[in-house]
């Protein structure tokens, strides 16, 4: 598989993921971990070890839903000065969902996004 590399993407070498997964252990750079801040670094190193709370909803989708439903006026996000609400950013992923819908894309199928940072990328992703 060729790997596609955009032209100004900068790489991150402090970090090794290449023994990642298969119950092999992450190992990352201690230089990178040592140039944060003790606040960020003490909430990297203990990522993922907390409680183990079960979540209300079934998927992200139905709880990013059921949170649009109960604050639709409330900004889910801001880019290059512009701002969307949740109530409107779920209605553009329920439109663009109808049309892929009618283009023959089905649950469960994969569809790919190329596209810069922006709301309109956000609204592909869900």
């Amino acid at each position: 598989m060729k790997h596609f590399r955009h032209p100004t993407a900068t790489p991150l070498p402090a970090f090794d993921l290449s023994h990642y997964g298969g119950g092999a252990r992450r190992r990352f750079c201690a230089k990178a971990l040592a140039a944060l801040p003790e606040p960020d670094r003490h909430l990297f190193e203990n990522f993922g070890h907390g409680a183990h709370v079960l979540p209300d909803f079934p998927t992200v989708i139905a709880g990013f839903e059921s949170f649009a439903t109960l604050n639709p006026d409330r900004i889910a996000a801001r880019c290059q000065g512009r701002a969307l609400s949740y109530g409107a950013l779920n209605a553009h992923a329920d439109a663009l969902a109808i049309r892929l819908r009618r283009k023959g894309v089905g649950h469960g199928d994969r569809v790919g996004l190329f596209m810069h940072r922006s709301l309109e990328l956000l609204v592909g992703m869900l």
